[in-house]
């Protein structure tokens, strides 16, 4: 099977994503029946050390890894040279995060390809570009294209302000013209909907898309998992018989001693929002989509039950609500935004 067909999850941070614990990564995983991840190796030239720590322990469950990286194409050789430390590391493949930066460079992602492909003649290497070639001429698709085998691009709807079903119709006629499987990228963050997120997959399986992601882990609600959970079109693979509960959580570097669980944040590159306790490790993920301390009884329940549908407000990455948990001006932030952008896509207004 090609390493991009099914179902694949982006992680961006991995000390952002369940607090940084790889078990409940696997775990996670296993649970929304993926059959890979893409982890972040690089940015620019700057390797990131997170990779080398989550990708045995990814594979050794059972998934395919593979590596991404931002590039902005002032030094294509040494931003090749990062990529590839990430390869060396033992990714099943590589994807380019290419985006404004490289507009106009054409002859830049021509050297960083050439770099790769003389590198790694036979490896598997895609690229996330823009979803819509017309809007962005200047993008350098066609060199992207030379040296990869797959495109993956970003059709991010809500965005947009887009439906799902023109968004992907969109991007993939523009798209296919030049000739490659195209795996797009789903949006799992902000103002997506759990039916948006279903509705995204069964419109790529409908269009003979042989793989699906979503981006990203660490952005998304316990709703926009569940549905990724729910996606069904690409069925889950089979696993390795799963580690024993007793089994003590394997970590990367980079988590704190007490561990952390963390609100959504922008796709931007900004920095984590402040983390919340307790420890990922010690509650369960059931990803429900109804929070098991929610219940009809409360007074809050129809307010917090629809805002949940919605997509305004978010529960905790491990299920639950926490009705009674005080919150950080920056997650306030987050849900004032995700209300502001609810609000003006009910409207038809343009997405600021």
């Amino acid at each position: 099977m090609s390493v991009f067909r099914g179902k694949h999850l982006w992680i961006w941070e991995v000390a952002s994503t369940l607090g940084g614990d790889i078990q409940s990564i696997i775990s996670l995983g296993q649970r929304l029946g993926v059959d890979g991840f893409l982890v972040k190796s690089h940015d620019g030239t700057t390797v990131l050390s997170q990779f080398a720590k989550i990708v045995k322990p990814l594979q050794q469950a059972g998934f395919i890894v593979g590596a991404w990286g931002f590039v902005y194409g002032n030094q294509p050789t040494a931003e090749a040279q990062a990529a590839q430390q990430g390869i060396d590391a033992g990714a099943d493949w590589y994807v380019i995060d290419a985006e404004t930066a490289y507009e106009g460079k054409s002859a830049e992602a021509t050297i960083f390809g050439d770099a790769l492909r003389a590198a790694n003649p036979h490896l598997v290497i895609g690229y996330a570009p823009f979803a819509f070639p017309s809007l962005h001429p200047q993008f350098p698709y066609q060199a992207f294209s030379a040296f990869c085998d797959v495109c993956l691009p970003q059709i991010y709807w809500a965005e947009f302000g887009q439906s799902v079903s023109s968004a992907v119709d969109q991007s993939l006629a523009e798209l296919k013209p030049l000739g490659h499987p195209i795996a797009p990228i789903g949006q799992s963050f902000a103002a997506a909907t759990a039916s948006e997120i279903e509705q995204f997959a069964v419109l790529a399986h409908q269009a003979l898309c042989p793989g699906i992601s979503y981006y990203d882990v660490q952005s998304a609600s316990s709703v926009q998992l569940q549905a990724i959970k729910n996606v069904t079109v690409y069925p889950a693979p089979s696993y390795p018989l799963a580690a024993s509960a007793a089994t003590p959580a394997t970590t990367s570097g980079t988590v704190t001693t007490s561990g952390t669980v963390t609100t959504p944040t922008s796709t931007a590159g900004s920095a984590p929002t402040p983390s919340v306790s307790p420890s990922p490790s010690t509650v369960t993920r059931s990803l429900p989509v109804t929070p098991s301390d929610v219940t009809p009884s409360d007074w809050f329940y129809p307010a917090v039950m629809d805002l949940l549908k919605l997509g305004i407000v978010t529960a905790y990455q491990d299920g639950l609500f926490k009705p009674n948990e005080t919150i950080t001006r920056a997650q306030a932030a987050d849900w004032i935004n995700r209300l502001r952008i609810y609000l003006e896509k009910a409207a038809g207004l343009p997405l600021a």
